[in-house]
This record gives structure tokens, C-alpha cells and sequence, in this order.
């Protein structure tokens, strides 16, 4: 991890069938947190896309202090649910895909923010 940046996380993610759980909610910011900002490259030439990483089961485990049993669990309950694709790439390591990453991550303007200027205009008072 190290590229510096930050991630985007919107406030509906507390709507988010998972988000009770501590565990899987651990786990999907630990994806979008580590997964590419832009297209990378494995050793052997593999494009790793914008939203993908590459780990083994036992590094996702040590990095979220759980069990790889927790992991593979959470990670076929994202995949059955359509967030994440994975698939082997090297020995004992698996791409992860985020699949709608750019909805996820692209950054747009909410078109109800506040303005600095004032919709009505004040009255002078005598």
C-alpha cells in the first residue's frame, strides 16, 4: 500500500446489508482501500485494473486479524452478491475485482450543497 490517498465512502454505505457486521465491513473498506486507483501491472505482465488487488487469502487474513476461513466466507458472500469477482493469478494469490468501483470511487459534486449565497434576499429594516 503505497500509493497516499483517500477513498470515497458515502453516507448510504450504512444502508448496506452488511454494514451491522463488523467483519464484512472491515473487510469491504480494506478492499476499497487497497485495491488500484488506476491500472497496474503484476510482475508477469497481468493488468491488475483500476479496482483490483492481488493477496493471498492469508495476507487478507493477517491484514484484517481474522481467520482465512473468515475470509474465504466473506469473500464467496461478496462474490454470490455481486460485488467482487475473484480468480487466481499467482500461487496462493487471487485477484480481487470491486465491481462498480468507478460508481464507488469516482468523485461527483452532490448537487445539494450549500451555496455562499443566499437564495432569498434580505429586506433592510428602517
Amino acid at each position: 500500500m503505497s500509493d497516499r490517498g483517500f477513498i470515497v465512502i458515502d453516507r448510504k454505505i450504512t444502508e448496506w446489508r452488511w454494514w451491522r457486521n463488523q467483519t464484512a465491513r472491515s473487510l469491504w473498506l480494506y478492499l476499497l482501500i487497497t485495491a488500484n486507483w488506476k491500472d497496474g501491472y503484476l510482475k508477469d505482465g497481468t493488468v491488475c485494473p483500476r479496482g483490483s488487488l492481488v493477496r493471498s487469502l492469508r495476507n487478507i487474513a493477517d491484514d484484517n486479524q481474522c481467520s482465512i476461513n473468515t475470509i474465504r466466507y466473506w469473500l464467496n458472500q461478496f462474490t454470490e452478491s455481486g460485488e467482487i469477482t475473484t480468480h487466481p493469478v499467482m500461487k496462493n494469490c487471487r485477484m480481487i475485482t470491486v465491481l462498480n468501483y468507478s460508481l464507488y470511487q469516482d468523485y461527483h459534486t452532490p448537487t445539494d450543497t450549500p451555496t455562499d449565497t443566499p437564495t432569498d434576499t434580505p429586506t433592510d429594516t428602517p
